[in-house]
């Protein structure tokens, strides 16, 4: 009699905690689609930059970047993909791409080439359904740095459901990736290479966003 008792409270108790898991994890869910959906990032006509870069991605962001240009906002724009400094050495060509695979490889990459050109203000532009990652990947790996990086969306009508649910999907490992890029880089890039061994640096269509 007292065994099945005790069957019956743990099995409530379990039935209980995997209720509650599951509605914390429909409310993290919720909350990150909602975020996804509604980043703006900052305001265009009360920014300016040492540089203007578009993420990859989406050839929207590197037209909106060209307009910020335009308008004096930066006196420069750089691409993820390739490396000034490879670019104004040798011009273009497969030896200054710079490989990356994803927006924490970005956000890296960024880090040093900041660090050693003596960038301190970046305008980063990216689609609106990505900012509020991106931002997040962003302040984890620059953290310390004293570079100040500001988002810009695109200024596009909105995102598909279906990019909104990558994003959420993406979020907490993205963050966890940008945090070992931070605190262990080595670690990080043993990780990548293992994850994802192919790289495709010089077409976008190999990148994840």
């Amino acid at each position: 009699m007292r065994r099945t008792m005790l069957r019956r409270v743990s099995l409530i108790g379990t039935v209980i905690g995997g209720g509650l898991a599951a509605l914390a994890a429909l409310f993290l869910w919720l909350g990150l689609t909602y975020v996804a959906a509604h980043a703006t990032g900052s305001r265009p006509d009360r920014l300016t930059a040492d540089v203007i870069v578009p993420l990859a991605g989406s050839s929207d962001r590197n037209a909106y970047a060209r307009i910020l240009w335009s308008r004096g906002v930066a006196p420069a724009v750089w691409s993820t993909l390739v490396d000034p400094r490879c670019l104004r050495r040798s011009g273009p060509g497969p030896a200054c791409a710079t490989g990356v695979r994803h927006t924490v490889d970005e956000a890296v990459v960024l880090r040093r080439l900041f660090e050693e050109e003596g960038v301190t203000r970046a305008i980063v532009v990216t689609s609106r359904y990505h900012v509020a990652r991106a931002s997040a990947i962003f302040a984890i790996v620059f953290a310390g740095t004293g570079i100040d990086i500001q988002f810009l969306a695109t200024p596009d009508a909105g995102a598909a459901s279906r990019s909104i649910v990558k994003e959420a999907a993406s979020y907490l490992p993205s963050l966890g990736a940008a945090v070992l890029a931070r605190v262990a880089p080595a670690a990080y890039d043993w990780s990548m290479e293992r994850l994802e061994p192919s790289r495709c640096p010089h077409q976008t269509a190999g990148f994840r966003p």
